[in-house]
């Protein structure tokens, strides 16, 4: 993916956020000072893990690596993580840099669905 289609796709998601951030989602990011741009970057680029009932996506430093290859820059958004409820409402974020929550009782992630909801929530 092209550094410019990349952009386009996180301002889109930026632009549907709104219709997703719960009253608490909006409140933590402000408290915590992340921005919607890097909420989106996490649902456009983090890896995808569902656990405990939710949808997380985070962004670390592999996918930061991966996506710098690609002229796509996220290294100021590592450790974000985005949880999201299973109808696609975004709960809360926050930056956690231990990844080892994130780890799922049998240890198989489930990928392939990033931005369907996002696409459907219009």
């Amino acid at each position: 993916m092209h550094a410019a289609a990349a952009q386009d796709e996180v301002r889109e998601i930026h632009r549907r956020l709104r219709r997703m951030l719960t009253a608490h989602a909006s409140e933590r990011m402000r408290t915590r000072r992340l921005s919607s741009v890097a909420v989106a970057a996490a649902i456009a680029y983090g890896r995808l893990v569902h656990t405990r009932g939710a949808d997380i996506y985070a962004i670390g430093q592999k996918e930061a690596l991966e996506l710098a290859r690609d002229g796509i820059d996220l290294f100021r958004f590592r450790g974000v993580q985005v949880v999201c409820s299973p109808d696609g409402r975004i709960l809360t974020v926050y930056r956690e840099h231990n990844f080892r929550t994130l780890r799922p009782g049998n240890r198989r992630r489930r990928t392939g669905r990033r931005c369907r909801r996002l696409a459907q929530a219009v």
